[in-house]
């Protein structure tokens, strides 16, 4: 979230605009910036919830969201303080080499479970429940898995290569996005898919009536003529997802 404070009062003398010093007014006071915001806005602003100006901090991988949120808070013991991120990552695994895929992938599978089991468990919550559970279970998993990341992130590749991010929900194109994308690539040898698969895998789909299974574009891809070769080369990496599991 980011407020935009209002410019200096400007004065037009003769067509040349003229700011006028702001100790010649009145003094306002700060909470009036605010009080035309919405009230979840103002109640986030009241609790030290808006990152403002540290994004770029967060952009480069300097601080978590929840260090920016909590910096002034430090001895704040709870759950989303700053005094735990990271700590449960540290005192659980010391490892220094960069993170493997399959670490990743392991680490996101389980997460997904314990969110699921979150989401049954507050199933009749109300959705300040519902957030209020998320939240947590994201403070407690989530970010100190981020700050190991951070920590032990591979090295960025030097050798051309291209990584392509797809995300396909439900998506029955999803098979025709990756053709296209090897079939046009100038160099298709040195492009990487990561696909989320975000599929229902039931005869009844919680969206959609009388909708079966969706089609696998993992399996299509991998098994045809064109896509076999890209594959066993590991230029395809799939993270599974059911569609109840989603989050958009």
């Amino acid at each position: 979230l980011f407020l935009i404070t209002p410019a200096p009062n400007i004065t037009h003398i003769d067509d040349v605009k003229v700011s006028e010093p702001l100790s010649h007014h009145r003094i306002v006071d700060p909470r009036e910036r605010t009080r035309k915001l919405p009230v979840r806005v103002q109640n986030l602003l009241a609790q030290s919830q808006v990152v403002g100006d540290q994004l770029q901090e967060v952009k480069d991988g300097k601080k978590t969201v929840e260090e920016a949120i909590h910096q002034s808070n430090k001895q704040d013991s709870g759950i989303g303080s700053s005094a735990r991120i990271g700590a449960g990552a540290l005192s659980r695994n010391q490892k220094t080499a960069p993170m493997s895929l399959n670490e990743i992938l392991t680490f996101l599978n389980s997460f997904l479970k314990k969110l699921n089991s979150s989401n049954v468990k507050n199933k009749h919550a109300t959705f300040h429940g519902i957030w209020s559970a998320y939240h947590d279970l994201v403070g407690k998993y989530l970010y100190p898995w981020d700050q190991e990341y951070l920590r032990r992130m591979p090295s960025r590749r030097q050798d051309g290569s291209i990584y392509l991010s797809v995300v396909s929900f439900r998506d029955e194109f999803c098979v025709e996005t990756l053709n296209d994308a090897f079939g046009k690539a100038k160099s298709p040898d040195n492009l990487f898919v990561g696909l989320i698969q975000q599929n229902c895998e039931e005869e009844k789909c919680r969206r959609g009536s009388n909708v079966g299974p969706d089609p696998d574009c993992y399996n299509l891809f991998c098994s045809s003529t064109k896509g076999k070769k890209y594959c066993n080369n590991g230029q395809i990496r799939l993270l599974q997802m059911k569609e109840s599991e989603s989050l958009g």
